[in-house]
């Protein structure tokens, strides 16, 4: 049994929608069980749902205080 990547299966999924086959004729045609089918389906859109995380750099910026405040 082959194990597939997620790419793997990003382009399976790719594969039955540009060629326009049903969901059973990709699997029987690539040995696939469909619920494998729906579940990495679903595993890819809900990655592609997710919030992208982003490295913030924190960058002190000086500035003056004003003496009449902190007095």
């Amino acid at each position: 049994m082959q194990k597939r990547t997620l790419n793997d299966w990003q382009k399976l999924i790719g594969q039955q929608q540009t060629r326009g086959l049903s969901i059973v004729a990709l699997c029987k045609e690539n040995m696939l069980p469909t619920s494998n089918f729906y579940k990495y389906r679903s595993k890819l859109q809900d990655a592609a749902k997710a919030p992208k995380l982003v490295k913030v750099q924190n960058k002190a910026i000086p500035h003056k205080v004003n003496p009449s405040i902190t007095q």
